[in-house]
């Protein structure tokens, strides 16, 4: 980086910006301001209020389990916020080759000496915690991911409390794309809808209320099956559970 000469050279920083012209007398000037540029990149400090709750956060996760020196090496924080009504805390969480964000909502209650005691979500959202050591592979854990539920879309890395035990665990959720239908299966479903439809307007005609109750019973029939895969990534194990997709119906 070039701070000038006695004739005055044009200085330029490594961000490609045009900072002044540097006469003899400014250079001392010149390379005090060129030096400082790093500091006004810096995050912005927080205040006693905002310290206070970053703090409390902190506490409260060490609370669940996980040791102050596991914290300080995987834990970053992101934003803190400090607004009426909405107070918050959140966190990055990396470990191996995943990072998750934790979000810690801050309430309080008025304990009997008239004090003002925070009480963080964040306690119920990991329940017991502890320190990560070891994940799987990203790659082993896709591949895990399509034997569980075949096709998926991702649906993200999150760390929370999972399973029987409420044991904070990190995780890959996914859902799984439901199977084009075949132009058999196609064409058996829009004749039985138009089988559905025909009774419909039927009962319609005898017997509106019942008519009602039928077609509540009918949503959902022949929809294609959505399941969906949650992946442990410190075990590779796989918990698959079911759901069921369908077009709207439309409004008439």
């Amino acid at each position: 980086m070039k701070i000038g000469s006695r004739k005055g050279t044009q200085t330029q920083s490594k961000t490609g910006c045009l900072l002044c012209v540097c006469a003899p007398l400014r250079e001392i000037l010149c390379l005090f301001l060129l030096l400082s540029l790093p500091l006004y990149a810096q995050t912005r400090k927080l205040t006693a209020v905002e310290s206070a709750l970053v703090e409390s956060s902190r506490a409260a996760i060490i609370k669940t389990g996980i040791s102050p020196k596991y914290f300080a090496e995987h834990f970053r924080l992101e934003r803190v916020i400090d607004a009426p009504g909405d107070r918050r805390v959140i966190w990055k969480f990396s470990v191996g080759e995943y990072v998750a964000t934790l979000n810690d909502a801050v309430g309080f209650y008025t304990d009997e000496k008239g004090r003002r005691i925070n009480t963080h979500a964040i306690g119920n959202t990991l329940s017991a915690s502890h320190d990560i050591k070891n994940t799987i592979p990203r790659k082993r854990a896709e591949q895990l991911m399509r034997v569980c539920i075949g096709p998926y879309t991702p649906g993200g890395i999150i760390y929370q409390a999972f399973g029987t035990e409420l044991k904070a665990s990190l995780l890959f959720m996914a859902s799984s794309i439901p199977a084009a239908r075949t132009e058999r299966e196609k064409e058996a479903r829009e004749k039985s809808e138009r089988k559905r439809e025909r009774e419909r307007k039927e009962r319609a005609r005898s017997n509106p209320s019942q008519a009602d109750m039928m077609e509540e019973e009918d949503e959902g029939e022949d929809a294609p099956l959505i399941y969906t895969g949650i992946i442990d990534l410190e075990t590779g194990a796989c918990t698959k559970g079911i759901a069921q997709a369908d077009h709207p119906k439309p409004v008439k």
